[in-house]
């Protein structure tokens, strides 16, 4: 392939606790590695240097990537002498777009390059630029921003709040969508998270062509599987004493990524809900991720009821209010005792919970959420799969779209915490059943790696403003 510059475009501050720096760090880093690529990656601004932020999520910098803010630093220090309300708000935002824009133009004169976003916002703010450099923007598309917008109405957000005459609620909406509708008309190609995406865009009569792009994982080194108790597809079986039951050797290493350097910052003690360390004891069920309604927490703690002699370790969430509904729940059904709340921890840590477990659960509710319907391509579910764990998840469109019941997952119906607690039952006794689902995980890892998907981005953005779907 010949030579190509890459701008990313990322509307957050880094380092932060939310899973999606990692997927774009990652993702980044997999495109850098491929043949002739570099890749410039913006951040709204970046809280410490480049090279910390690389360790903060486990991994170690490309000499081809640049990690550079959109915004000045001293811009931040004035919001701050003026209690956030900055006058110079607006002018910022044009000091901003002029210095991206004047660096397209120089990188157009002699490099091939294309802009590749998750942000519709960066669709808008650098589409007269890249036109004016003859760069072509990419969008990678996780969720409709219409029903972002759409519920942060008043009347969405409390109760107190009456909303409008039905008529002027469904035009209200039908302005918002045809507003997202305009936006995305102005990319030069959509890879959408999700095939269903996919199908709701290919309704809207898009002039860009679409293409599905479902998250990734960092493949596990075999001797680590193999330490882990797994016999990589492909390899043979290495008949050494010095492998180690489930629980391992726990030495701080990172959730999917091979990468991580042993730095002294990152072997801090985790900061857990009971504070104690993960001994070598194996975890029964493992959930890792937000504790927000949609994502099915709620449900797995009613499984737990049907659970007794099986214990639940939840690790994530950064919201007080989702931690203390679940601890609530959690103890007016009496098991309390057998879930431990972790709580967040950093990204490089999570890889010791996640190689003890004997069942990792993805329990996704379909009532009332299109969220998990329709928009979701877990991140965790493809690191489940690189540890060749067995995965009980929820049987919903987006999920079928790369898991197969009894072939690399056992999927259990939606909403219904008896039909997940026999599930779990199932994945956790039937050992031959475990075995099938453990290589059936590690082959949708192995398809669904970060060099595929980086090779998949590259055959689908082609430089010079055409597109090949």
């Amino acid at each position: 392939m010949d030579p190509v510059h890459i701008f990313c475009y990322c509307s957050t501050t880094v380092p932060n606790r939310f899973a999606h720096p990692i997927q774009i760090l990652k993702t980044v880093r997999a495109l850098a590695e491929q043949p002739g690529v570099r890749v410039t990656l913006y951040f709204v601004s970046l809280g410490t240097k480049p090279r910390a932020i690389w360790r903060y999520y486990g991994m170690k910098p490309l000499p081809n990537v640049r990690v550079r803010g959109m915004v000045p630093s001293w811009y931040f220090r004035l919001m701050k002498l003026n209690n956030h309300l900055c006058p110079e708000q607006q002018k910022i935002f044009h000091l901003v777009r002029w210095r991206l824009a004047r660096e397209l133009r120089r990188v157009a004169r002699t490099e091939r390059a294309f802009i590749y976003t998750r942000n519709e916002n960066a669709i808008t703010m650098m589409r007269k630029s890249a036109d004016a450099a003859g760069i072509p923007m990419y969008l990678e598309l996780h969720w409709f921003k219409h029903l972002d917008w759409f519920r942060k109405l008043p009347w969405n957000q409390s109760r107190e709040v009456a909303p409008p005459p039905i008529g002027e609620y469904k035009r209200l909406l039908r302005k918002l969508k045809a507003n997202e509708r305009e936006v995305l008309n102005q990319a030069d190609g959509i890879l959408c998270l999700t095939d269903e995406i996919r199908k709701v865009l290919s309704r809207w009569n898009l002039k860009c062509p679409l293409t599905t792009l479902p998250s990734g994982v960092e493949l596990i080194a075999p001797e680590e599987l193999r330490a882990n108790g797994v016999e990589p597809a492909g390899l043979e079986s290495d008949d050494s004493e010095e492998e180690v039951a489930a629980g391992g050797d726990l030495g701080g290493a990172d959730d999917g990524d091979d990468s991580a350097d042993g730095d002294a910052a990152e072997d801090e003690a985790i900061a857990t809900t009971d504070t104690s360390p993960p001994n070598r004891t194996p975890l029964d069920i493992l959930y890792l991720g937000q504790l927000y309604p949609w994502k099915g927490v709620d449900l797995l703690v009613q499984a737990m009821a049907h659970l007794p002699e099986y214990r639940l370790t939840i690790v994530g969430g950064n919201r007080d209010k989702d931690k203390n509904r679940v601890k609530s729940l959690a103890r007016e059904l009496g098991v309390n005792g057998r879930v431990n709340l972790v709580g967040h921890i950093s990204h490089p840590k999570v890889k010791r919970y996640i190689r003890k477990a004997r069942v990792c659960v993805v329990p996704l509710p379909r009532a009332g959420y299109r969220e998990a319907r329709f928009f979701t391509s877990p991140m965790k579910l493809f690191e489940f799969a690189a540890w060749g764990k067995v995965i009980v998840a929820s049987d919903l469109p987006t999920l079928r779209e790369v898991l197969t019941h009894g072939q690399n997952a056992l999927l259990v119906r939606p909403d219904d915490p008896v039909a997940l607690a026999e599930g779990l039952r199932e994945a956790l006794e039937n050992q031959p059943l475990r075995e099938q689902l453990a290589a059936g995980a590690l082959k949708l890892a192995q398809d669904h790696a970060y060099e595929n998907r980086a090779r998949r981005i590259l055959e689908f953005c082609r430089p010079g403003g055409k597109v090949t779907a």
